[in-house]
């Protein structure tokens, strides 16, 4: 099977460690920073961390904007027609990269 899962509009990071160490990596600008610019880093991380939490505790959420729910249905769409229909030509013209929505 080509897909790894079928589109939805719930959005997920599929590798969570992969994410947090290129975010964290991409931080210092050689191999070996010094101790002090780790631990800002690791303090600025743990900054961020708390206001996410305490945001999800509070039950804010930011709206997910117009345009892209739109491309999301959009896909979701296409998708069906590709499984009805069996012609990922149509399915990859209409989400390929140079697609706009």
């Amino acid at each position: 099977n080509i897909w790894a899962e079928e589109p939805s509009i719930n959005k997920r990071t599929t590798n969570g460690p992969e994410s947090f160490h290129r975010t964290f990596n991409a931080q210092f600008y050689n191999a070996h920073p010094p101790i002090y610019f780790v631990i800002e880093a690791l303090k600025e991380m743990q900054t961020e961390t708390k206001t996410k939490i305490s945001t999800i505790q509070k039950n804010i959420s930011k709206a997910i904007p117009t345009k892209d729910i739109q491309k999301i249905n959009n896909v979701i769409k296409l998708y069906d027609q590709f499984k009805i229909y069996g012609n990922i030509l149509i399915f990859l013209s209409g989400t390929g990269y140079r697609y706009q929505g």
